[in-house]
Order: C-alpha cells, then structure tokens, then sequence
C-alpha cells in the first residue's frame, strides 16, 4: 500500500497541476486539480489518523448523563483516547494500525464504522485546538 500510495504522490510532486510548469492548463479542471486535490487529502487525513496531533481529549461532565447504560455524574471527568480510538480494529477494520490513504477514497464518513470516529482535531463546538 505505501509503495503504490508514495507513486501516486510522487508523480504529480514538484509539478503544477497539470502536467509543469512548461505545460498550459488544458481547460479540464477535473483532470487537471481533483486528483492531486483528492489523493493529498487521503494521505493527509490518514496521517492525522495514525500520528493525531492530539492524543486524548479531557472534558468534564456539565449534567448528569447516561452512556450505554453507565450512569455518569455531574462534574466527573472523561478522558477520550483518540490515539487508541484511531487504533481500534472493531472501528477502522483489520488494517486499523497500517498506513492505507484508500480508506478515505469515499470520505471520512464511509472510511469508518462510526461517522464520529476521525477525532484529529476534537469533535463538535470545539473542534479546533488552536
């Protein structure tokens, strides 16, 4: 997978999208952007899958709350493992620990059993870390 994954990348590094620098956009926008766009993306989110910038998430409980049957109290706190979450086969497959960019070829969405699963940057009103 990675061999056929760096090739992909490696064809169009370097190079404007189209083909260089010496060569004039042909007018296909689909040919000439979407497939450099799309295959970057898929490597990009498949790194922040396996090397997350964060590795847990800390939060405290604003109300009492119940979670799969577990009573959880007001003010208690939950740590979220992203790094082990993004590591867990039952959720990303039997392939969950190998670098596979593919898995993202129909969205974050359709790359996971779980929609709220992909947690690179935190999920909801605090998405982002910076």
């Amino acid at each position: 997978m990675r061999s056929s994954m760096n090739a992909r990348c490696s064809s169009s590094q370097g190079q404007t999208p189209g083909g260089g620098a010496a060569r004039m956009w042909d007018g296909d926008p689909q040919r000439t952007y979407a497939e450099e766009i799309e295959t970057g993306s898929m490597v990009l989110l498949e790194t922040l899958r396996l090397y997350s910038p964060v590795v847990l998430i800390a939060r405290r409980v604003e109300r009492d709350i119940t979670m799969a049957n577990i009573n959880i109290p007001k003010d208690t706190g939950l740590i979220i493992p992203i790094t082990i979450i993004h590591g867990d086969n039952k959720i990303w497959g039997a392939d969950a620990n190998e670098f596979n960019p593919l898995r993202f070829e129909n969205g974050i969405s359709k790359a996971v059993a779980h929609p709220n699963a992909f947690l690179s940057f935190s999920i909801g009103p605090r998405v982002c870390i910076g």
